[in-house]
C-alpha cells in the first residue's frame, strides 16, 4: 500500500466530497417518496413551481444532477421570483462544475428570498471551492447566523476554511463547537485528527480517529483516518486491520476523497 497527500488532505481537498456522499445518502427512500409525490403533483398541475423545485432537490440529493437540474431550471421558468429555485438551480450547478452561474444563482436567491436560510449556507460553500477562503469564513459566519438548521455543517465547514488558510487555533476552535453542536458527529473529529497529524501530534490525531470510529463504527472514515495514523506510527499490522474486510468500502471512500491513496486489490 502507497498512501500520498495523508496531512491537510483529510480535510481540505475532499471535505466537500464527504459532506455531499453524506447527504446524498442520507435517507434514499425519502428521497424516492418526495419525487414520487412531486411528480403526481406535476402531472395533475404542470404549473406548479414548488413541486418542480422540491422534486429537484431530491434528484440533487441523490447525485443526479442533471435532473436536478431541469427541474430547478422548470421551477424558474414557471416563477422567476422563486427564490428558492434559485438555490435549487445553483447546487445543480456547482455539482457540474459551472461555479459561476452556481454563485450568481446564490446570490439571486439571497436577494430574492433574504430570510432563507440554506441559500447562505451554499454561497459560503461555493466560495470555498472556488478558494475564496476569506469569503467563505465570512459566509459561513453568517450562514451560522441565517440557518440554525445548517450551523454544525457551516461550523464544520468554516473550521475548514481557516485550516485552508493555516489558521489551525481557529479551525480547531470550530471543529470542538462542532463536536458541541453535534455530539454523534464523527467527522469534526476526523478533521482535528488531521491538523493534530500536520502539527505531529500523532497520539492527540490518533486519540481523534479513535473517537471517530466509536462514534460511527460502519463509515469508512473513522477507519482511513485512523489506518493512517498507524502507518505514520509505524504500526503497518494495525494500518492493515483497519482495512480488512472493509477493503472495498475503503477504496471507494478513497476514491471519491481524490487523495491518491492506493488500496491493493
Amino acid at each position: 500500500m502507497v498512501c500520498g497527500s495523508i496531512g491537510r488532505v483529510f480535510g481540505l481537498l475532499c471535505s466537500v466530497t464527504i459532506a455531499a456522499t453524506a447527504v446524498a445518502h442520507a435517507d434514499e427512500a425519502s428521497n424516492d417518496r418526495v419525487i414520487a409525490e412531486k411528480t403526481e403533483i406535476i402531472v395533475a398541475d404542470p404549473t406548479n413551481a414548488v413541486a418542480y423545485e422540491l422534486r429537484g432537490e431530491a434528484w440533487y440529493m441523490k447525485r443526479d444532477k442533471d435532473r436536478a437540474f431541469e427541474d430547478c431550471s422548470a421551477a424558474i421558468r414557471i416563477d422567476p421570483n422563486f427564490g428558492r429555485a434559485y438555490n435549487c438551480r445553483g447546487r445543480a450547478y456547482s455539482a457540474k462544475g459551472d461555479r459561476d452561474r452556481a454563485l450568481a444563482d446564490y446570490n439571486e436567491a439571497i436577494r430574492l428570498d433574504p430570510g432563507y436560510g440554506p441559500s447562505y449556507t451554499s454561497r459560503a460553500q461555493e466560495y470555498f471551492n472556488r478558494r475564496d477562503f476569506d469569503l467563505a469564513i465570512a459566509g459561513f459566519t453568517e450562514a451560522i447566523e441565517r440557518n440554525p438548521k445548517q450551523a454544525y455543517f457551516a461550523t464544520v465547514m468554516r473550521g475548514e476554511a481557516y485550516a485552508a488558510k493555516g489558521d489551525t487555533d481557529h479551525a480547531v476552535a470550530d471543529y470542538t463547537e462542532a463536536m458541541q453542536r453535534n455530539p454523534a458527529a464523527a467527522w469534526p473529529y476526523e478533521l482535528r485528527s488531521a491538523v493534530h497529524f500536520d502539527k505531529g501530534e500523532i497520539d492527540e490525531a490518533l486519540d481523534d480517529c479513535n473517537s471517530a470510529v466509536r462514534l460511527e463504527p460502519g463509515s469508512a472514515g473513522g477507519h482511513y483516518c485512523r489506518a493512517v495514523v498507524l502507518l505514520k506510527k509505524d504500526d503497518p499490522d494495525g494500518a492493515i486491520r483497519e482495512f480488512d474486510g472493509k477493503r472495498s468500502f475503503l477504496r471507494t471512500y478513497a476514491v471519491e476523497r481524490g487523495d491518491g491513496m492506493r488500496c491493493p486489490p
